[in-house]
């Protein structure tokens, strides 16, 4: 029931050269972003360089609060993402 990546305060978040595969009907979202802001971080980015993240059908990124300020670079094969 876990994102593949979850960074539940936002912050900075880096995935470098990582192969990430959502399970087909899994999860909505491959990487959630400040879901529970228990924390509030002066900078929040999210890098995601190299490798590959296939979606199957999910969205990319889901998340609350600091995400809509939050500094975006995709620099990686992204596949079946909404």
């Amino acid at each position: 029931g876990s994102r593949l990546v979850d960074a539940y305060n936002g912050g900075i978040l880096e995935v470098v050269d990582s192969i990430l595969l959502n399970a087909p009907g899994g999860q909505r979202q491959a990487i959630g972003f400040d879901q529970e802001a228990r924390r509030d971080y002066a900078e929040n980015r999210i890098t995601i360089r190299g490798g590959m993240v296939d979606c199957a059908g999910g969205r990319l990124i889901g998340g609350r609060n600091s995400l809509s300020k939050a500094t975006v670079t995709i620099e990686s094969d992204v596949r079946d993402c909404r």
